[in-house]
């Protein structure tokens, strides 16, 4: 489990699962796949909705660094690659995070309002 993650009340996490750095899982959440770095995840199972925006503006993610972020996540969910990233202290945790082995695999995504576990 990453630094600064939370994870919500009667919320199950499957063993072998990795919860990157101040990543948000919902409250009853059934997480059985790697949840990302900087993310808010929800459900049964868990899909990355989106970016934790309050944990990062807390932790003063803001401007530049929070929109590489954002850009980096919108990238990953449509499946394209993530060379063309700013630089930041940020991309990289999110980069190493998807570098490093898995015995579960990444959790999917929610694409407008319905589903995708690709």
């Amino acid at each position: 489990m990453g630094d600064y993650a939370v994870i919500g009340g009667m919320a199950g996490v499957h063993q072998f699962t990795r919860i990157g750095a101040r990543a948000m899982v919902g409250a009853m959440a059934k997480v059985t796949r790697d949840v990302l770095p900087f993310s808010l995840a929800e459900g049964s199972p868990a899909l990355h909705y989106r970016l934790n925006t309050v944990g990062l503006r807390r932790a003063g993610i803001t401007g530049e660094r929070y929109r590489a972020l954002e850009r980096a996540f919108r990238a990953l969910r449509e499946g394209k690659p993530l060379d063309d990233l700013p630089d930041t202290e940020e991309v990289r945790v999110f980069k190493a995070f998807l570098a490093a082995p898995s015995r579960r695999g990444l959790s999917g995504f929610v694409r407008g309002g319905a589903a995708c576990s690709e």
